[in-house]
């Protein structure tokens, strides 16, 4: 039961177990023996309900991360290939690893009182790091042995109005995206326009591999001042918009499932074919031609610093929405309200971008995400695929191992195979066979070969490589052996 349940919640029981014992394995099931003894913690003077109850480890007490944050309004994930947590809130971004006294918060170092670790399959941290996070104040009432976190008169937590105005004189429609979505963890917020002063608002949000769900859906009014949703159950939602974003908010949790509250700050992805200010903005600096700015081409937005986003930019194909056909990074700046181009994602150019990236004290998780995203997605697919069959090597990198078919699928994104070939020649048999296939593995790596056999005439045959691929069985990442990254 102790490994089924920390596997359910995404690690690994082994890790988990070792993590925690290399801290104090006395301490891995500990439970209060009396009411006394117990801890409690209260967020503003009320008492929260936690998955996992604080303890005392060695003289520090530590909380769980995740219940905490989220209730202070910010966004967890988890990397469980990395055992890193990271955690972002307006333009905070925090991150941490089990094991580590050593955290991040916007890329300034945070020492810890005692290393995070896993406790029962929650991440557990020093109360202390509450208050270096997000500025929040953690005091201790021994009598009642409380936790006190209390957050500033302006923290996003105070109570809300019914209606909320906004900053912007108009309502801005599109799909809009939490940012660092990925199959796992992803959430959108739709928002069209019906008639003069009438829209529909579309939320859906999925988190984890047990699949929560939260969705909110209604039509609203905004009369230039103020948002009124239709339906009288969203009394209480509060929408706010900037140039390129919409946020959702209300108190306590009311439509949604464990972690999957349809609320928070989503990113404009795509308006369609309305005008957007913001994506004409971006897609003018990136040089995108007009013909695929029209809904055509998505925006990702990712938390880079305090006062800085990155975003990747994927244009598709006419002919096959699902296929990207280009890739582009800049760097937005919050303050200023400036774009920053970094250039093209191509096989020549990663190297460069990574080191632009690195200079802004981006994380090599994040970078690979941002160079990488088509693969890593596919490799968060597969995850899920084996958890739903009940895969118990997930999240362990010492078991956890892609099958050739499956690091085929990371690269190709074809199913159940090893080979693809595409056919452009002519009647005359005269162009380009493209073929992609596995080439050779062993325990450790899969070797891919992407190439062309190229046909200029009868006298005139040869194969061009395009690229080879290394794919890591454990943690599914890919890399180029042609264009060293």
């Amino acid at each position: 039961m102790i490994a089924l349940t920390i596997i359910s919640a995404g690690f690994s029981a082994p890790q988990a177990l070792t993590q925690a014992a290399a801290y104090d394995q006395t301490e891995i099931h500990l439970q209060s023996s009396s009411t006394a003894e117990v801890i409690s913690v209260q967020l503003n003077g009320n008492k929260l309900a936690l998955e996992q109850q604080p303890v005392v480890m060695n003289g520090s007490t530590f909380v769980p991360l995740r219940s905490i944050f989220e209730m202070l309004g910010a966004k967890v994930e988890w990397n469980g290939s990395t055992s890193t947590v990271t955690a972002s809130k307006d333009q905070n971004v925090i991150r941490l690893t089990i094991g580590s006294r050593t955290a991040t918060r916007n890329g300034q170092q945070i020492s810890l009182d005692a290393p995070p670790l896993n406790l029962n399959g929650t991440t557990m941290v020093p109360v202390r790091f509450i208050a270096e996070s997000f500025g929040a104040k953690v005091d201790w009432a021994a009598d009642t042995r409380t936790v006190q976190i209390s957050t500033p008169s302006n923290g996003s937590h105070q109570p809300v109005s019914p209606k909320s105005s906004t900053d912007m004189d108009t309502i801005v429609t599109g799909t809009f995206a939490y940012p660092w979505s990925n199959p796992l963890n992803s959430g959108t917020a739709e928002v069209t326009k019906l008639d003069d002063n009438r829209y529909h608002l579309d939320v859906s949000v999925i988190h984890g591999f047990s699949h929560n769900m939260g969705e909110l859906h209604s039509d609203f009014t905004f009369d230039g001042n103020a948002i009124v949703f239709t339906e009288s159950e969203y009394d209480k939602v509060t929408m706010t918009f900037t140039e390129n974003s919409v946020t959702i908010d209300y108190p306590g949790n009311s439509f949604g499932g464990f972690n999957a509250e349809p609320k928070g700050t989503f990113y404009l992805q795509n308006s369609g074919t309305n005008h957007a200010p913001f994506l004409t903005k971006l897609f003018n600096s990136l040089q995108i031609p007009d013909s695929y700015q029209q809904g055509l081409t998505d925006v990702f937005t990712y938390h880079v610093s305090q006062t800085k986003e990155a975003l990747l930019v994927q244009s598709h194909s006419t002919l096959n929405r699902s296929k990207v056909i280009s890739e582009f990074l800049a760097i937005y700046d919050t303050s200023t309200q400036s774009i920053e181009p970094f250039g093209e994602i191509t096989g020549t150019s990663k190297q460069n971008l990574s080191k632009k990236l690195e200079a802004l004290s981006v994380s090599e998780e994040l970078i690979y995400v941002l160079l990488n995203k088509g693969y890593a997605d596919r490799f968060t697919e597969l995850q899920m695929q084996r958890f739903d069959n009940g895969d118990q090597t997930l999240g362990d990198p010492d078991l956890f191992q892609l099958t050739d078919a499956e690091a085929f699928y990371i690269v190709t994104g074809a199913e159940e195979t090893t080979s693809i070939s595409e056919n452009y020649r002519n009647q005359d048999n005269i162009g380009s066979i493209f073929r992609t296939e596995v080439d050779h593995s062993d325990a450790n790596r899969v070797i891919i070969h992407c190439y062309e056999l190229v046909r200029n005439g009868q006298n005139d045959e040869h194969t061009a490589t395009i690229d080879w691929f290394e794919v890591n069985r454990s943690n599914g990442r890919v890399k180029s052996i042609l264009f060293v990254e």
